[in-house]
């Protein structure tokens, strides 16, 4: 949950200054690596 958090952080930090578009691409990036966390 602390790494999601962090990863949360990450996107609303990033999301201002980056692109829409590239911050989907992280986004889902993130999201199927937070998924494969939890899955684990």
């Amino acid at each position: 949950q602390n790494l999601l958090n962090r990863y949360d952080r990450i996107w609303h930090e990033n999301g201002n200054g980056a692109s829409m578009s590239r911050n989907r691409v992280t986004e889902k990036i993130h999201w199927m690596l937070g998924l494969l966390y939890l899955v684990r």
